[in-house]
Protein backbone atom coordinates (compact mmCIF):
# COMPACT_ATOMS: atom_id res chain seq x y z
CA UNK A 1 0.00 0.00 0.00
CA UNK A 2 2.59 2.59 0.97
CA UNK A 3 4.49 1.99 -2.60
CA UNK A 4 1.36 2.43 -4.39
CA UNK A 5 0.53 5.27 -2.63
CA UNK A 6 4.33 6.49 -3.49
CA UNK A 7 3.58 5.56 -6.92
CA UNK A 8 0.94 7.78 -7.30
CA UNK A 9 2.37 10.72 -5.67
CA UNK A 10 5.60 10.96 -7.78
CA UNK A 11 3.45 10.23 -10.94
CA UNK A 12 1.09 13.65 -9.24
CA UNK A 13 3.87 16.12 -8.34
CA UNK A 14 7.20 13.92 -9.80
CA UNK A 15 8.56 14.03 -6.50
CA UNK A 16 9.06 11.97 -4.18
CA UNK A 17 6.88 12.58 -1.07
CA UNK A 18 7.54 13.74 2.29
CA UNK A 19 6.93 10.53 4.28
CA UNK A 20 9.75 9.12 1.79
CA UNK A 21 12.21 12.10 2.15
CA UNK A 22 11.84 11.83 6.10
CA UNK A 23 12.54 8.40 5.66
CA UNK A 24 15.63 8.96 4.12
CA UNK A 25 16.75 11.86 6.42
CA UNK A 26 16.42 9.66 9.54
CA UNK A 27 18.87 6.90 8.30
CA UNK A 28 21.54 7.47 11.16
CA UNK A 29 23.98 5.21 8.91
CA UNK A 30 23.06 7.28 6.22
CA UNK A 31 24.03 10.33 7.96
CA UNK A 32 27.11 9.27 9.10
CA UNK A 33 28.41 9.23 5.80
CA UNK A 34 27.82 12.38 4.96
CA UNK A 35 29.51 13.80 7.76
CA UNK A 36 32.41 11.32 7.39
CA UNK A 37 32.69 12.35 3.89
CA UNK A 38 32.98 15.99 4.73
CA UNK A 39 35.91 15.27 7.85
CA UNK A 40 37.32 13.17 5.09
CA UNK A 41 37.73 16.04 3.09
CA UNK A 42 37.39 19.19 4.89
CA UNK A 43 40.75 20.54 4.35
CA UNK A 44 39.64 21.31 0.59
CA UNK A 45 36.36 21.76 0.81
CA UNK A 46 35.97 25.18 2.36
CA UNK A 47 32.68 26.99 3.13
CA UNK A 48 30.25 23.78 2.14
CA UNK A 49 26.20 23.94 1.43
CA UNK A 50 24.46 21.00 2.48
CA UNK A 51 21.00 20.32 0.76
CA UNK A 52 18.99 17.73 2.91
CA UNK A 53 15.89 15.82 2.05
CA UNK A 54 13.70 17.79 5.23
CA UNK A 55 14.21 20.09 8.19
CA UNK A 56 14.00 17.53 10.07
CA UNK A 57 17.45 15.73 8.05
CA UNK A 58 18.75 19.81 8.11
CA UNK A 59 18.32 19.60 12.05
CA UNK A 60 19.86 15.93 12.41
CA UNK A 61 22.95 17.03 10.52
CA UNK A 62 23.75 19.57 11.98
CA UNK A 63 23.75 17.89 15.21
CA UNK A 64 25.75 15.32 13.81
CA UNK A 65 28.60 18.11 12.22
CA UNK A 66 28.48 19.41 16.05
CA UNK A 67 29.00 15.81 17.65
CA UNK A 68 32.18 16.12 15.53
CA UNK A 69 33.50 19.64 16.21
CA UNK A 70 32.20 20.64 13.06
CA UNK A 71 30.90 24.34 13.11
CA UNK A 72 27.31 24.11 11.50
CA UNK A 73 24.31 25.35 11.35
CA UNK A 74 20.89 24.96 9.54
CA UNK A 75 18.45 27.45 8.43
CA UNK A 76 14.86 26.30 7.83
CA UNK A 77 11.23 27.70 7.27
CA UNK A 78 10.55 26.16 11.10
CA UNK A 79 12.99 24.80 13.72
CA UNK A 80 12.85 21.65 15.33
CA UNK A 81 14.67 22.38 18.04
CA UNK A 82 12.61 25.63 19.36
CA UNK A 83 15.91 27.65 18.97
CA UNK A 84 15.68 31.13 18.10
CA UNK A 85 18.31 32.76 15.43
CA UNK A 86 19.04 35.40 13.66
CA UNK A 87 19.05 34.03 9.96
CA UNK A 88 20.74 37.05 8.38
CA UNK A 89 23.55 36.99 11.12
CA UNK A 90 23.98 33.07 10.27
CA UNK A 91 24.44 34.08 6.38
CA UNK A 92 26.82 36.97 7.13
CA UNK A 93 29.08 34.39 9.50
CA UNK A 94 28.79 32.07 6.53
CA UNK A 95 30.17 34.39 3.88
CA UNK A 96 32.88 35.40 6.09
CA UNK A 97 35.82 33.16 4.73
CA UNK A 98 36.88 33.52 8.83
CA UNK A 99 33.78 33.40 10.96
CA UNK A 100 34.51 29.46 11.46
CA UNK A 101 31.35 28.52 10.31
CA UNK A 102 31.77 26.57 7.35
CA UNK A 103 28.92 23.99 6.61
CA UNK A 104 25.31 25.43 6.10
CA UNK A 105 22.25 23.28 5.62
CA UNK A 106 18.91 23.73 4.54
CA UNK A 107 16.52 21.95 2.21
CA UNK A 108 15.64 24.13 -0.78
CA UNK A 109 15.78 27.83 1.03
CA UNK A 110 19.10 28.71 -0.64
CA UNK A 111 18.58 28.00 -4.11
CA UNK A 112 17.42 31.30 -5.38
CA UNK A 113 17.60 34.83 -4.16
CA UNK A 114 20.53 34.57 -1.46
CA UNK A 115 24.06 35.85 -2.67
CA UNK A 116 26.70 33.16 -1.22
CA UNK A 117 29.89 33.80 -3.33
CA UNK A 118 31.61 31.43 -0.86
CA UNK A 119 30.56 28.52 -1.47
CA UNK A 120 33.84 26.06 -2.57
CA UNK A 121 31.24 22.93 -2.04
CA UNK A 122 27.72 21.75 -2.31
CA UNK A 123 26.22 18.36 -0.55
CA UNK A 124 23.73 17.23 -2.43
CA UNK A 125 22.32 14.86 0.24
CA UNK A 126 18.38 14.75 -0.89
CA UNK A 127 17.16 13.10 -3.95
CA UNK A 128 15.46 14.95 -7.09
CA UNK A 129 15.05 14.38 -10.49
CA UNK A 130 14.44 18.23 -11.40
CA UNK A 131 16.90 19.70 -13.55
CA UNK A 132 16.31 23.42 -13.10
CA UNK A 133 16.61 22.93 -9.18
CA UNK A 134 19.58 20.71 -9.87
CA UNK A 135 21.32 23.61 -11.96
CA UNK A 136 20.41 26.25 -9.20
CA UNK A 137 21.59 23.82 -6.35
CA UNK A 138 25.03 22.97 -7.95
CA UNK A 139 24.69 26.46 -9.01
CA UNK A 140 25.41 27.84 -5.73
CA UNK A 141 29.84 26.52 -5.85
CA UNK A 142 29.92 27.55 -9.25
CA UNK A 143 29.21 31.22 -9.74
CA UNK A 144 33.47 31.47 -10.68
CA UNK A 145 35.53 34.80 -9.71
CA UNK A 146 34.17 36.95 -12.21
CA UNK A 147 31.25 37.50 -9.93
CA UNK A 148 33.16 36.97 -6.33
CA UNK A 149 32.66 33.30 -6.47
CA UNK A 150 35.86 30.63 -6.20
CA UNK A 151 37.90 29.60 -8.44
CA UNK A 152 36.77 25.96 -8.37
CA UNK A 153 34.08 23.92 -7.13
CA UNK A 154 33.18 20.72 -5.48
CA UNK A 155 29.86 19.01 -6.17
CA UNK A 156 29.41 15.91 -3.86
CA UNK A 157 26.06 13.75 -4.23
CA UNK A 158 25.05 11.22 -2.10
CA UNK A 159 23.09 8.90 -4.03
CA UNK A 160 20.33 6.28 -3.09
CA UNK A 161 19.75 3.04 -4.99
CA UNK A 162 15.78 2.61 -5.92
CA UNK A 163 14.39 -0.32 -7.23
CA UNK A 164 11.00 1.69 -8.33
CA UNK A 165 12.08 5.25 -8.46
CA UNK A 166 15.21 5.01 -10.61
CA UNK A 167 14.75 8.83 -11.89
CA UNK A 168 16.01 9.95 -8.72
CA UNK A 169 19.36 7.91 -8.82
CA UNK A 170 22.00 10.26 -10.45
CA UNK A 171 21.23 13.83 -10.50
CA UNK A 172 23.97 14.98 -12.18
CA UNK A 173 22.72 13.45 -15.26
CA UNK A 174 20.07 15.88 -15.31
CA UNK A 175 22.70 18.82 -15.68
CA UNK A 176 25.13 16.61 -17.95
CA UNK A 177 25.97 19.95 -20.02
CA UNK A 178 27.49 21.51 -17.54
CA UNK A 179 28.70 18.61 -14.80
CA UNK A 180 31.22 15.37 -16.81
CA UNK A 181 28.86 12.58 -15.77
CA UNK A 182 31.75 10.99 -14.13
CA UNK A 183 32.79 13.69 -12.36
CA UNK A 184 30.74 12.97 -9.20
CA UNK A 185 32.78 8.81 -8.88
CA UNK A 186 36.52 10.45 -8.94
CA UNK A 187 35.21 13.83 -6.71
CA UNK A 188 37.54 15.95 -9.11
CA UNK A 189 37.38 19.69 -9.38
CA UNK A 190 34.72 21.15 -11.79
CA UNK A 191 36.05 23.84 -13.05
CA UNK A 192 33.89 27.33 -12.68
CA UNK A 193 34.69 28.60 -16.25
CA UNK A 194 32.43 31.52 -18.12
CA UNK A 195 30.98 29.90 -19.93
CA UNK A 196 29.65 27.37 -17.48
CA UNK A 197 29.10 30.54 -15.27
CA UNK A 198 26.83 32.03 -17.57
CA UNK A 199 24.76 29.28 -18.05
CA UNK A 200 24.53 28.91 -14.81
CA UNK A 201 23.81 32.38 -13.86
CA UNK A 202 20.57 32.10 -15.93
CA UNK A 203 18.98 30.34 -13.03
CA UNK A 204 20.67 31.13 -10.28
CA UNK A 205 19.81 35.09 -9.05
Amino acid sequence: LALREERRHVARFDTLSEETLGRLGSMNRRNDIIVDHYLENEAKYGKTLVFATCIDHAYLLRDKFRARGVNAEYVASRRPDGENIDEGEVLSKFRSFNSGLDVLINVQKMTEGTDLPSVETVFLAGPTNSAVLMQQMVGRAMRGPRVGGTPQAYLVSFEDHWEQFTDFERPFDLISELVDPFEEVALDIVEADEDIVDRVLDVVP
